[in-house]
């Protein structure tokens, strides 16, 4: 994961040249001074500063000038997670190095340690509070480490653990499991590690170990994931309620499926038949087998005994119960800040592979706004409306994303989700006043004590839409099925 970090924050750093063409001189005056400097970073505030110094004053040009700068590896930032705006890193080795520091001075606690001990690591090498703060920050991102939520606040790097399983995985009962994995050409460095940061929400602290994890599903499943370097394998094994294992597992393959869209090789897809869960299939030959009209696969089992598996039941045992749901969050740029928060609680749905959400600040530096924001509109399946004054104000924010949505939701192509986040004329729009608007009592914000609690409900009311627009999906899938079968 640090060669990534390092190959990310390095490549490119001559290619703004050949845009001169597209851009204004004035930003190739702040792109010089950013490069030439000899800070290790500058803060945000710096930053504003230098592009006024140069006559762009205009902040939405500063901000895409920043993407720019980012892709091109000359001053770092990632102005899209609140904890890491505090700076834009004009040496990338500043960042590697604090990095390192970190990862050698906890091995013995096996990358346990607290805020407080990182600070003493990193302030000995010159590093601020502020500075190393955006460096967790920046781990946490980059998947190297995870807060433990505990009263103490500390932190684990997982790559740090010792590789010894524990007890529990003797629990699992592998021929009375559901089996998938993949198999790789060496099995990547961090791979693991990556897995565990990305899914700590269903592990326990006695459960993780270097090269493994058992997870833990409140529909009461069960699943444990190893690696296993020498046949360059990661086995899932997944226990518990039959009809409701796969649900865990697609869970699993989302956060193994985002690990590896980082990687230049695609892992085969392994499929393991109860009777004999040493016995790897890959789900690729299956598939073929099936085309080609074939029904069963024949599997040598440890008593040297044949049988003939059915690859329809291999196939459907691991597929997919429902596909992710697209979610386009809809906000005015000036409560930013807000939708930012209001992320936070979708995390973990899209940790768990339930949603994919989208707003308008995943558009790439050049790329054509409107059409992409059009695009997005029509084809998520929930559009999420965060109402205020400055959205009711924006001719964009109504007449375009909301009254798409609305349109769309009145001819169920996709479902509209509208909290009020500030005291407003919502209420003038009739079309809105025809559905329930989140929280209860379209209470704004600042009427509620607890503004957590005030995103909590909004969060429970996408997730009640969520549910619902599943269980419609699951309905339609087996009524499908059976109507194949027929």
């Amino acid at each position: 994961m640090i060669t990534k970090l390092k190959h990310e924050i390095q490549e490119k750093l001559s290619a703004l040249d050949s845009l001169k063409a597209k851009f204004p001189s004035r930003w190739f005056a702040i792109k010089n001074e950013l490069a030439q400097m000899a800070p290790d970073y500058v803060t945000f505030e710096q930053y504003r500063l230098i592009c006024s110094k140069h006559g762009e004053n205009d902040p939405e040009r500063q901000t895409t000038l920043s993407g720019f700068l980012h892709d091109l590896g000359i001053a770092l930032n990632y102005k899209d997670d609140p904890r890491l705006r505090f700076a834009y890193v004009l040496k990338p080795e500043w960042v590697t190095n604090g990095i390192y520091a970190l990862l050698h001075a906890f091995v013995k606690t096996n990358g346990l340690f607290s805020p407080g001990e990182a600070e003493q690591v990193l302030q000995s090498r010159g590093y601020t509070v502020e500075a190393v703060h955006f460096i967790l920050g920046l781990m946490e991102q980059f998947e190297l480490s995870f807060p433990l939520g505990d009263p103490k606040k500390r932190i684990l790097i997982p790559q740090l653990l010792e590789d010894q399983q524990p007890p529990s995985v003797s629990a699992f009962s592998l021929t009375e499991c559901l089996n998938f994995g993949y198999r790789y050409p060496i099995i990547p460095e961090g791979l693991l590690p990556r897995f565990i940061v990305r899914t700590h929400h269903l592990s326990k602290p006695a459960t993780r170990w270097k090269s493994g994890v058992i997870l833990e599903h409140a529909s009461g499943c069960r699943a444990l994931v190893r690696g296993d370097s020498a046949e360059r394998q990661v086995r899932i094994h997944v226990d518990g309620p039959v009809g409701l294992r796969r649900d865990l597992l697609a869970i699993i393959r989302h956060n193994f499926e985002a690990i590896h869209s980082d990687y230049e090789f695609k892992p085969s897809d392994l499929v393991y038949p109860p009777e004999a869960p040493d016995k790897p299939l890959s789900l690729e030959e299956l598939q073929a087998f099936q085309h080609q009209g074939k029904n069963t696969m024949p599997v040598l089992l440890p008593d040297k005994t044949v049988i003939d598996a059915s690859i329809s039941s291999l196939m459907q045992s691991v597929e997919s119960p429902t596909p992710k749901l697209r979610l386009f969050l809809s906000y005015s740029h000036e409560d930013e800040k807000y939708v930012n928060e209001l992320r936070k609680d979708l995390k973990v749905k899209e940790r768990n592979g339930l949603i994919r959400t989208w707003y308008d600040r995943a558009i790439k530096p050049g790329e054509k706004w409107e059409p992409r924001i059009l695009q997005e509109l029509n084809e998520s399946d929930i559009i999420v409306c965060q109402l205020s004054r400055d959205f009711l104000a924006s001719d964009f924010c109504v007449l375009t994303e909301l009254d798409t949505a609305i349109k769309r939701k009145e001819a169920g192509e996709a479902e509209l989700v509208a909290y009020v986040l500030k005291e407003c004329g919502w209420q003038e729009i009739p079309q809105l006043k025809q559905f329930q608007i989140l929280p209860p009592d379209a209470k704004p914000i600042a009427s509620w004590r607890s503004q957590d609690k005030y995103w909590r409900m909004v969060a429970d009311g996408i997730q009640r839409v969520i549910e619902s627009l599943q269980n419609t999906r699951r309905l339609n899938l087996r009524e499908f099925r059976a109507n194949t079968a027929a």
